[in-house]
């Protein structure tokens, strides 16, 4: 019973500092006039060492979104995000803001707006994470004079300041991306097209395109350029892709990280040994595991996790009582003991197949989901510890 009410407490804890977040709407501007265009920001204030996430989570994760609460004339249109910052934990990469975020989004208002005071309401929901994550939600509001000038609002600095912190469009860097081919894998590769090019870092894709690329970048020593690769992961015999995202990059080794956004569609590059696009092409990685090989690998890697997961103080238990089972049973009938025995595997394996499909059911929603995610709801975790 003790243990159970320290858990509880330390949920509640959990949820007690993620609720400490919270949620402001700023306007560029306090008056603005027919027709005229200005700016809204949502500013989410995190507790300390708390993080959000950007428009691509990453591995898992869930961006903010904003339902809003506007009069008729008044358009808001698409946020623009800041950069984020990039980590990894155990081999999976996510994109952040720790701390605070601002996300900006323009706003139009109609040539025929009738004069007087508005108010612009934002609901906000976003997912926050530290040791365990939290869904948050919180709203906001804020007041808007139209009239005949354009006054700026006294939090107009706020987007001067995070305006700074967007990425630089159109860049027009003199960079190729083809698709390569190695072994059953297929790899978007990107490359500044000369060696006095800056130093190429990452390319952090958008989430709206439908070919996914991995989150891990492979970096490359080239004979006449620069380059990252980055594993395609569906659709792996796709001839063409249109590249929307981020590439980071650094005029020099000890220059700090610059982002622009690009849109760039690659050429297909058939195997590494026609790689002419992008000449000189040497990987700094060894010989990769694919295809049959990778299977028979995490086959056995699969085997090893579930021989360390039995001995778990959670399952080993579970175990014992099953195995004992088993003995009570073996004086019964073989075919009674076999049928139980099939039983209890299809369930198993029905069990799992029910948690994927609800898995891919909520990643056709458009929210990025996967194993486990129901242990970062703290309600479930209490309702768990209490069973």
């Amino acid at each position: 019973m003790l243990l159970r009410v320290i858990l509880l407490v330390t949920v509640i804890w959990f949820e007690a500092a993620a609720a400490s977040s919270r949620v402001e709407l700023f306007l560029s501007h306090s008056e603005a006039r027919p027709g005229s265009k200005l700016k809204a920001a949502i500013r989410i204030n995190l507790t300390n060492s708390w993080h959000a996430y950007w428009r691509n989570p990453g591995f898992a994760g869930q961006p903010p979104s904003v339902n809003w609460i506007k009069p008729n004339g008044i358009e808001i249109s698409q946020a623009e995000w800041p950069v984020p910052e990039k980590i990894e934990q155990h081999g999976f990469y996510s994109y952040i803001y720790s701390n605070e975020v601002i996300i900006l989004f323009p706003v139009q208002i109609a040539p025929d707006q009738p004069a007087g005071n508005v108010e612009i309401i934002a609901n906000v929901d976003w997912l926050e994470c530290k040791d365990m994550c939290v869904s948050a939600s919180g709203k906001a509001s804020a007041n808007l004079k139209i009239g005949d000038q354009l006054v700026e609002s006294k939090s107009n600095y706020l987007f001067r300041e995070w305006e700074k912190r967007l990425p630089i469009n159109n860049p027009g860097l003199p960079i190729k991306a083809s698709i390569q081919r190695e072994n059953q894998s297929s790899f978007v590769v990107i490359a500044f097209t000369n060696q006095s090019s800056p130093v190429l870092i990452d390319f952090y894709q958008y989430p709206e395109q439908t070919i996914k690329l991995s989150d891990k970048t492979t970096y490359f020593v080239l004979d006449t350029a620069k380059g990252i690769k980055k594993r395609i992961e569906s659709d792996t015999q796709v001839t063409s892709i249109d590249l929307y995202g981020l590439l980071v990059l650094k005029k020099a080794e000890n220059d700090p990280k610059e982002y622009y956004e690009i849109k760039i569609q690659t050429s297909e590059v058939n195997n590494q040994a026609q790689a002419s696009s992008i000449p000189g092409l040497v990987s700094k990685q060894g010989r990769s595991v694919t295809g049959p090989g990778l299977l028979l690998l995490n086959f056995f890697l699969g085997i090893i996790g579930g021989v360390i997961l039995n001995f778990m103080p959670c399952v080993l238990p579970v175990i014992a009582l099953k195995i004992l089972g088993f003995i009570q049973q073996s004086g019964q009938d073989n075919r009674s003991v076999r049928l139980h025995g099939i039983v209890f595997s299809l369930g198993v394996l029905v069990s799992f197949i029910i948690l994927a499909l609800i898995i891919i059911f909520v990643q056709q929603t458009g929210k990025s989901v996967g194993w486990g995610m129901q242990f970062g709801n703290p309600r479930f975790i209490v309702v768990l510890t209490l069973i």
